[in-house]
């Protein structure tokens, strides 16, 4: 055997069988515990494959994949898991538990599985039946009024001899699989023999095929208490019937053709020895003193199996009750619905009706909007023309800046002009007196006279300028 181990995956190869587990939190919608088997025998093999679940980890949060292998799952209470599988030779097979809840440590569902080869003689539907939810879905869909084991044991008996022998048998859960095991002893049917031999059976005709009993109507779970039980339910049922319905002579032994009913008929009668009644109890295994007493397999895993189912059965039931107490049965969820279904199609017809408005106001909305976007572009065009002349008007703005300093200057060549004049006119003024000086010296008007004319030039020139300034500046 060899086995590695990683963070997230436990390999474990045996005997040409290959197991990989591993734990998966995002490959399906719950966290996962994944489990690959590969057989590289050259024969088909059956394994069982055991796996552990955590002690606080609540059983009834582990589930198994019907599309992954769900029947060849079994789930029992004291907190474990099998897997039975036939591999054929090269064959690879996957499946999967999942597990419910939150905070769940991977780690504590990584430990390594145990892995057993199960002999081709206890094949789990040999013992289990092909379907073991069939009772249970007949059950619940009304075809069948109690599981196998669990039917009542006051039903009526019938005249004949084989009637109350069928009688003893289905109102006791456990005599179909006392028979059973029996019939699938040679040894046990041997000292079944010897006994109605030793009781004073009379019986010379052969003794008939031992009767097929189906394993899907038999009780999953017999001990040797139970055992007990059943002989004293029988003997109580015994007591309230008529000694006409438990006839034991020759002639109704010769019509049931059963040792069975004959024996089980003595013992009803207490016509049988203590001694050979212990003797019959200790050849069948019903002392329940005997501590040493080993359960078969195959009686181990039919009683865990229907343990667990008759939880499974149980908690579903519990949540189909509390369900129907707070939702009413299938009708009334269903009358509800129909109402809701109603209210919401109402609803839905009036918000097609407000959408189709909506839709032509949006439409509106999308006209004006087109409307809206021509005139923000007219806008934006008068903007564009706007800034265009403000920016012609700040050049002209800075031009008229450079004319005010001109004329600023002009204004103080002008105020220089005038101050200028003034002093020609005072020289005039003194020209004037000189004239009036000299006007008596002849020979100096003709010069004084010239003098003035150019004088006068000037002034007119002057003036003239000044005009013109005037004319330019509006001042």
């Amino acid at each position: 055997m060899s086995d590695s181990q990683s963070t997230t995956e436990r390999v474990l190869e045996e005997d040409g069988i290959s197991v990989r587990k591993s734990f998966s939190t995002d490959e399906f919608p719950v966290p996962a515990v994944t489990f690959h088997f590969e057989s590289t025998r050259d024969e088909p093999v059956r394994i069982r494959v055991t796996d552990t679940i955590p002690e606080s980890f609540p059983m009834e949060r582990v589930g198994f994949h019907p599309e992954f292998e769900s029947e060849h799952w079994t789930a029992y209470s004291d907190h474990r898991v099998e897997f039975e599988r036939l591999l054929e030779p090269g064959e690879t097979v996957q499946t999967v538990y999942g597990i419910r809840g939150d905070g769940i440590d991977p780690e504590s569902f990584l430990s390594l599985p145990s892995v057993d080869h199960v002999p081709e003689g206890e094949p789990m539907e040999d013992v289990l039946g092909a379907d073991g939810t069939a009772p249970v879905r007949e059950v619940i869909s009304g075809d069948r009024e109690s599981l196998p084991g669990m039917d009542s044991t006051d039903e009526s008996p019938s005249s004949d001899g084989s009637s109350t022998t069928d009688d003893s048998s289905s109102s006791d859960g456990s005599s179909v699989t006392d028979a059973d095991a029996a019939t699938a002893d040679g040894e046990d049917d041997e000292t079944v023999d010897a006994a109605a031999a030793d009781a004073g059976d009379d019986e010379t005709s052969p003794r008939p095929d031992p009767r097929p009993v189906d394993s899907a109507g038999t009780s999953p779970a017999v001990t040797a208490g139970s055992r007990e039980s059943s002989a004293d339910d029988a003997d109580e049922s015994e007591a309230g019937t008529d000694e006409s319905e438990t006839r034991t002579d020759d002639e109704d032994l010769s019509e049931s053709g059963s040792v069975a009913a004959a024996l089980a008929a003595e013992i009803r009668a207490g016509e049988i020895d203590d001694a050979d009644l212990e003797l019959l109890r200790s050849e069948l295994d019903l002392d329940s003193d005997d501590a040493d007493v080993e359960v078969p397999r195959s009686v181990d895993v039919r009683i865990s199996r229907l343990q667990s189912r008759m939880e499974d059965l149980a908690a579903y039931s519990d949540a189909l009750e509390e369900f129907i107490d707070e939702q009413g049965t299938a009708s009334e969820v269903l009358e509800r619905a129909q109402s809701r279904v109603e209210e919401v199609s109402d609803r839905m017809d009036d918000l097609e009706g407000r959408a189709d408005e909506a839709a032509d106001e949006r439409a509106g909305l999308e006209d004006g909007l087109a409307d809206l976007e021509d005139e923000i572009d007219s806008i934006a065009d008068d903007l564009s023309a706007a800034t265009d002349r403000m920016d012609d008007a700040e050049a002209q703005l800075a031009e008229l800046d450079g004319l005010a300093e001109t004329v600023e200057d002009l204004e103080g060549t002008v105020d220089g002009l005038d101050t200028e004049i003034g002093d020609v006119r005072e020289d005039l003024a003194d020209l004037d007196s000189r004239v009036r000086d000299v006007e008596d010296a002849g020979d100096d008007v003709a010069d004084l006279e010239s003098e003035i004319e150019r004088i006068d030039r000037e002034l007119a020139e002057l003036e003239e300028f000044r005009e013109r300034l005037n004319d330019a500046f509006g001042t």
